[in-house]
């Protein structure tokens, strides 16, 4: 079992993570602690000025990272906060 120290900028709320992500293996929990830390990924650098406002009026948070699957599969993981913070959820394009 592995345990993270997350330094959070922000609540998560319930954290959801899809189906797709489990079957295929991904280990996902390094980019939610990227997320949470303000870390955005590989977005582009106006969405990232959004992510960083949205820390002070409430608006959904988004980060996107290439990840690899356990069949060695690259696939772009997405993660959104909600604006109200009430949830987090990490998918594949295709969810």
């Amino acid at each position: 079992m592995a345990y993270y120290l997350i330094q959070q900028l922000f609540q998560p709320g319930e954290i959801l993570i899809c189906d797709s992500i489990l079957s295929r293996g991904f280990k996902f929990l390094p980019f939610l602690k990227r997320h949470f830390s303000g870390d955005w990924g590989d977005i582009s650098e106006y969405d990232r000025s959004c992510n960083d406002q949205s820390l002070a009026d409430n608006s959904d948070i988004l980060s996107q990272y290439e990840a690899t699957d356990a069949h060695h599969t690259t696939e772009f993981i997405t993660i959104v906060t909600s604006a109200d913070r009430s949830y987090t959820i990490v998918f594949l394009p295709d969810d």
